[in-house]
């Protein structure tokens, strides 16, 4: 960034800051000690555009911005990945979103880990796939701290040193969550949400005008000096045609099993409220991510942003607004970063509590889960926190590999809700054998690439999809599993009748 004096460094640093304020006073009403299902759900009390900014808010991560927004400047066309697994991952959880919300209504769940633990009859496997959860998702707790510590510092043209802003921003999520739960979340996320969409959309196309001049005169640009940004998979690489699919695949499958992403389904009021946030987010999302394409379409020309691919946000808002512009693009960025941070701290103080503790103390009431929830709030972040400060070159790969692991759930979770026949044993083993494959091959082909062009959690994902599959024809279904698809059965005859007598 630019070298600017205090008196203009000052206004994005003032006006980010009085933003945070403002969460911190939207959530006062949220803060004390609450019931469990309080802190976890909100008690389901959402409606749709809650939900659906919520989805928005925490779906898309601050590092669209930095490593995302680069592949756009650097490669162009490959990232036309994002919108059609952005898509798909969402279509995936529709798929499965009205058992989720009946189950969890039904039986008080709060976490994915519950679900699990529910449809397949065990309390060890609900702590499975919680520590699952856990596991793949704290890379991108460190990645999104990272990037807050990045984003304020340099939009504050390096006045405010990387350590004490990520220390600002982390504490102030760590606080609205620990203290308001899910209810302070979603509040938060309907601002954050409402402004990172009309950002990423009106803001970045305006950016793209005063760059390029537009969508046609971007595309104009790029056929006329840089044709191969609009080919796959763009200058300077050569992946197969087979890891295209992967990374769909990986993320489609992945994205819509996040259980920090997941738990919106259990805030809905309702599955139709559900249902209808959910295509609402498809749309918004597809949309969002056509911007960021033709953003980094514009940007590619620029020589300074080829080389800093990752600094381009904020170095061309500044470039072409000054601090007024780059106030505005630091405060659609960190509500994107804000609001993700905020969904994975709050799903690690829900899921350790309820997958992992309550599990191994059944005389842990519901006020005590509450407080053991906040303590890990706290903790997490603070771990977090360190080992975002270390040197970290690799960070953004990692967390892209935790989509390998993560697609292992897959099985056991999208057939589990429509087929009777998947069983406990099927689940464990397909998972186990999956992601000893992917971290075997991930061991063997650390650049993502394995056998065939395919990464290696897709073959993972085709060994633990066989052994599902196998065990639920090996094994009798379970009478159980029959009572809780009954119990979806009846929620419709319910309804459809309710819904004719009117």
């Amino acid at each position: 960034m630019r070298e600017v004096s205090l008196g203009l460094a000052i206004i994005p640093t003032l006006v980010v800051l009085g933003y945070m304020a403002v969460l911190l006073w939207m959530n006062r009403r949220s803060y004390g000690v609450q019931e469990f299902n309080e802190f976890a759900t909100a008690n389901r009390a959402f409606g749709v555009w809650a939900i659906t900014f919520s989805m928005m808010a925490t779906w898309y991560v601050g590092a669209s911005y930095t490593a995302w927004m680069g592949m756009a400047v650097n490669f162009g066309f490959v990232y036309t990945y994002t919108p059609v697994y952005g898509a798909f991952c969402l279509i995936l959880l529709y798929l499965i979103l009205d058992k989720m919300w009946i189950w969890g209504a039904t039986h008080q769940l709060n976490t994915q880990g519950a679900l699990w633990g529910l449809r397949y009859n065990s309390n060890k496997i609900k702590a499975l796939a919680g520590v699952v959860g856990v596991i793949a998702s704290f890379p991108w707790l460190i990645m999104e701290f990272w990037t807050i510590g990045y984003l304020l510092s340099h939009g504050t043209y390096g006045y405010l040193p990387f350590l004490w802003a990520m220390l600002i921003g982390a504490a102030i999520i760590a606080v609205y969550v620990a203290l308001g739960g899910m209810r302070a979340v979603i509040t938060a996320h309907f601002v954050q949400g409402l402004l990172f969409a009309l950002g990423a959309t009106v803001f970045t196309y305006i950016l793209i005008y005063m760059n390029t001049g537009g969508f046609a005169a971007t595309i104009r640009n790029a056929v006329a000096n840089f044709p191969e940004i609009l080919t796959y998979p763009g200058p300077g690489w050569n992946p197969p045609p087979q890891w295209w699919a992967s990374i769909i695949i990986t993320s489609s499958v992945g994205g819509f099993l996040w259980p920090w992403a997941m738990n919106r389904v259990f805030a809905s009021d309702s599955v139709r409220t559900a249902k209808r946030a959910t295509w609402q987010a498809i749309t918004i999302g597809t949309l969002i991510c056509v911007f960021f394409l033709f953003f980094g379409l514009s940007a590619h020309s620029l020589g300074y942003a080829r080389e800093n691919p990752q600094m381009v946000w904020l170095w061309l808002s500044d470039n072409l607004g000054g601090p007024v512009f780059l106030t505005l693009a630091l405060l659609v960025a960190m509500s994107a970063v804000l609001s993700t941070t905020a969904s994975l701290i709050h799903f690690f103080g829900a899921s350790i509590a309820e997958d992992v503790l309550k599990p191994l103390n059944s005389k842990l009431d519901s006020r005590q889960a509450t407080r053991l929830a906040q303590y890990v709030v706290f903790g997490v972040s603070v771990l977090a926190f360190f080992i975002a400060n270390m040197e970290l070159p690799m960070l953004i790969f990692v967390a892209l590999l935790t989509y390998q692991f993560i697609i292992q759930l897959g099985p056991g979770q999208l057939l589990g809700m429509y087929w009777k026949r998947g069983n406990a044993v099927g689940a464990v083993a397909g998972m186990i054998a999956g992601l000893a494959v992917a971290f075997y091959l991930t061991y063997l082909h650390p650049e993502g690439i394995s056998f065939g062009g395919w990464t290696p959690g897709v073959w993972g994902l085709v060994v633990n999809t066989i052994i599902y599959i196998g065990c639920g024809y090996a094994l009798p279904v379970d009478k159980r599993t029959e009572e809780l698809f009954q119990e979806v059965e009846n929620y419709h005859r319910q309804h459809k009748l309710a819904a004719a007598g009117r």
